[in-house]
């Protein structure tokens, strides 16, 4: 979830409210919740004061899980798994996933083309693409290496945010920007040492994870579908994706059977889903909890896990440059995360004022 600020926190806050929090048929709660962040960041506990165990440790789990991700598909494709069942498999268990507490809550939803064409266009720039480039170039890169470049996903969705002025971009972020694409040309230098050559064509494949993430991030802030809360966008979104891509899945033929989804690849793609529903519900309760601004730092968390499971799970070593890469992103991600403390701050002290 790499979504932008002001009308995007209130939607999410309104939409976190109804979905997490008990009694989700009473529209009060949204408010409540709301209230209850501003609070959280402000006055309430100071300003200054530091997050609670708690939340430190729930950002910790969301950030794990969010490189294990990653992880996870390397897993299954190396597991002898196609691209395609990879990815119809992931979509169908998330779809049923959400389809199920859609279900339980209620909370059906119509249809229009407008909410069709948002959906078109999220699935594919939130599913399709990133998961698709990520299956894809699994198995010519390192894992550790692919968390890397999709750890840059803030840092394009800031400038993707500037590009299309939907927000301002401080000197901060401007050079967290610069930081994040000296940290990608470290990666890709020719002669960085990794486990096989001619492998630049990859590397930019890969980019494809974290820019698709960042254009859905600012388009998602700017077309949210009016009246409808995060469960009916989350559950809509994999659904859309799962109906594109099935035509091709079908024209391939590669139907994996009944003991495939029992397997260790199968096994790979339940915790890769299992670890999205788990991110995702860790991600609005951080927000409902602490505000917008503490769960930047799990991208920071993100890029060091997906390193280290990679390391545990594949045996994986890095080059020298590999680890300046990191650096400086890791430093990059905390420009991030310190600019959006300062302007969460700025938007607090306004909207006291008022």
């Amino acid at each position: 979830m790499n979504w932008s600020k002001n009308l995007r926190m209130q939607l999410i806050w309104q939409s976190a409210g109804e979905w997490l929090l008990p009694a989700p048929g009473n529209r009060t709660i949204a408010g409540i919740a709301g209230s209850a962040v501003w609070c959280r960041i402000g006055s309430c506990n100071g300003m200054n004061g530091l997050p609670g165990i708690v939340p430190i440790l729930m950002l910790l789990v969301m950030g794990t899980t969010w490189g294990l991700q990653f992880v996870m598909l390397k897993l299954a494709i190396a597991g002898g798994y196609s691209e395609i069942a990879v990815l119809v498999m992931a979509l169908f268990l998330i779809s049923l996933g959400y389809g199920a507490e859609l279900w339980r809550r209620k909370a059906f939803f119509t249809i229009t083309a407008e909410r069709v064409r948002f959906f078109v266009l999220t699935a594919a720039m939130g599913y399709l693409l990133p998961i698709g480039s990520t299956l894809l170039v699994a198995p010519a890169l390192p894992a550790g290496l692919i968390v890397l470049i999709a750890s840059l996903a803030p840092l394009f969705t800031f400038w993707i945010s500037h590009a299309w002025k939907t927000e301002p971009i401080s000197r901060t972020r401007a050079l967290a920007g610069i930081l994040g694409l000296v940290a990608v040309l470290f990666v890709l230098l020719p002669e960085a040492r990794l486990p096989e050559g001619g492998i630049s064509g990859w590397l930019v494949l890969a980019l494809v994870i974290p820019v698709c993430y960042g254009v859905e991030s600012v388009y998602i802030s700017r077309r949210w579908p009016s009246g409808m809360n995060v469960l009916q966008v989350s559950f809509a979104e994999a659904l859309m994706a799962l109906l594109m891509v099935m035509p091709v899945f079908l024209l391939s033929g590669d139907f994996p059977g009944a003991s495939e989804w029992v397997s260790a690849p199968g096994l790979a793609v339940l915790i890769f889903v299992l670890c999205s529903f788990l991110e995702i519900v860790l991600y609005f309760r951080l927000i409902l909890m602490t505000g917008g601004v503490l769960v930047t730092f799990a991208s920071f968390i993100s890029l060091f896990a997906g390193i280290g499971w990679a390391i545990l799970i594949f045996s994986e070593t890095y080059s020298g440059k590999i680890w300046y890469a990191v650096a400086i992103l890791a430093f990059s991600l905390l420009l991030v995360g310190l600019d959006n403390r300062r302007t969460s701050l700025t938007l607090h002290a306004e909207s006291r004022g008022k």
